[in-house]
């Protein structure tokens, strides 16, 4: 998930996860 995060560069994508 955090690698996700950083490769999205979204902190909404975080959230929404």
């Amino acid at each position: 998930m955090v690698s996700c995060f950083c490769h999205c560069g979204d902190i909404r994508f975080l959230v929404t996860r």
